[in-house]
């Protein structure tokens, strides 16, 4: 994936990202291309729905060797270390590096013996800072990692731990299975994941309204299953955005005439200024109730090909919405007793699907995840076929006994108006004229909305 998301701000919180393993951002050029309108689709035709290789290729990619750079070599020179510490169990690796891949973390394609005499295809990865590291592991089938998911740089309590669960009985749920997994290999304070390899494409390949809503449901399941593991009202606070310095820097830049409409931008950026300090204040006064993902948009979501859902004591369920998406949807509960884990799994079904690439989760309100995915497709709105990420994801949670009982829609507006008011600052990814129209737009739609509602 790039660098830092394409006007997310949230992005940058040191707290989220790796030290070593300085993971390379979602990917401006597919969260764009995707859409119908970034960088890589300037090229193509407008009706193009495919998008360029994300992370999720990884899962999926051929190896090109043990090329690719000092990552790679260092890669391939630990492998047997690594190797040793998986009980033998790890094939050779085909180590590769993708061009999502930016910091100095490197992926493999390998497989791994499991306890019943068969093997399965894994995917490695080295290194990964410490938020991916827990989250990985602590939802993937580790038995003792979700005992300690704390914040900041990993500790004295998981330094040198490494752990290898090779059952295949594990329950799966809505990230990757993790066999194997340490902090440390060869005397490097290396964190390390082998992890479930994904047949097939990411969703950003196909789509389409299920593909939406079935990305929804999975960040449904992740809420519910990450709150099992620790409750975010426990974490440490989330850290709060300059967003004063942001937009003044786009009403700087407008002024600049950098872009079209520049009167109705300048009226847009400074109402926004503003209204600031009203807006602020509801929105940093808002209910810290989730783990957002933080990167949500389909290139990090696959599927799963008939696999078990598994969420805790959750009842798995697949939210379907009408055309408008207001409103509850229909649910369809796959929800079956577990004997062996004394929960609710959900029964095979093609449309489950895991999330993946958990660098960025952050305690925060989950409103940030769905209007990040919604922004993402401003000016090619029709690729969502209808969804609506907010209501969706609102009922999604409902479903599986989230409530949400403050006012979501007024800070989904807030954070609509405060990210399109954004977006000069970054025209380097974001210039596509539809794109910043588009943006334009929500700004002058929603900031009399906003105004009436705050005071």
């Amino acid at each position: 994936m790039g660098n830092t998301p394409p006007g997310e701000p949230a992005n940058t919180d040191p707290r989220k990202d790796g030290t070593a393993a300085r993971r390379a951002g979602p990917s401006s050029a597919h969260d764009l291309s995707a859409a119908g309108w970034g960088l890589s689709a300037l090229g193509r035709g407008e009706h193009d729905r495919r998008a360029p290789a994300t992370q999720g290729e990884a899962f999926r990619a051929e190896s090109h060797g043990n090329g690719g750079g000092d990552a790679s070599f260092l890669a391939a020179a630990l492998e047997p270390l690594l190797r040793q510490a998986c009980e033998d169990r790890l094939s050779e690796v085909r180590w590769f590096r993708s061009a999502w891949q930016a910091g100095g973390a490197s992926t493999g394609l390998a497989t791994f013996a499991l306890d019943d005499g068969t093997t399965t295809e894994v995917v490695v990865k080295l290194p990964v800072g410490p938020t991916e590291y827990r989250w990985t592991t602590a939802l993937g089938g580790m038995p003792h990692v979700s005992e300690h998911v704390v914040d900041g740089p990993l500790d004295g309590e998981e330094t040198g731990r490494v752990e290898v669960c090779a059952s295949c009985a594990c329950a799966m749920g809505p990230t990757p299975r993790v066999y194997a997994a340490g902090t440390c290999i060869g005397g490097y304070d290396l964190a390390w994941l082998v992890m479930e390899r994904f047949e097939g494409d990411p969703l950003s390949r196909h789509l389409s309204r299920e593909a939406f809503e079935d990305l929804l449901n999975a960040a449904a399941e992740w809420y519910a299953a990450a709150q099992l593991v620790r409750l975010p009202e426990n974490a440490a606070p989330p850290l709060t955005k300059d967003w004063r310095g942001l937009i003044e820097r786009s009403a700087s830049i407008v002024d600049n005439g950098a872009l079209d409409d520049e009167e109705r931008w300048h009226d847009a950026t400074h109402a926004v200024l503003g209204l600031l300090p009203r807006i602020l204040g509801v929105w940093e006064s808002r209910p810290i109730n989730t783990w957002c993902h933080g990167d949500l948009h389909p290139g990090n979501a696959m599927r799963r090909a008939g696999a078990w859902w598994y969420a805790g004591h959750m009842t798995p369920t697949r939210t379907r919405t009408g055309e408008n998406a207001a409103g509850p949807g229909d649910s369809e509960s796959r929800a079956q007793p577990d004997p062996i884990h004394g929960a609710a799994r959900g029964g095979a079904s093609p449309g489950g699907c895991t999330l993946i690439d958990l660098a960025l989760v952050h305690p925060g309100h989950w409103v940030e995840d769905a209007v990040y995915l919604e922004r993402l497709y401003w000016g090619r709105s029709d690729l969502l076929e209808g969804v609506r990420p907010v209501p969706f994801l609102a009922q999604a949670r409902r479903e599986r006994g989230m409530s949400s009982p403050e006012d979501y829609t007024l800070l989904a507006n807030i954070r609509r108006v405060l990210m399109a008011a954004c977006v000069p600052n970054f025209l380097k990814h974001e210039g596509h004229p539809r794109y910043v129209s588009a943006a334009l737009d929500v700004l002058e739609r929603l900031l009399p909305v906003v105004r009436s509602r705050v005071r």
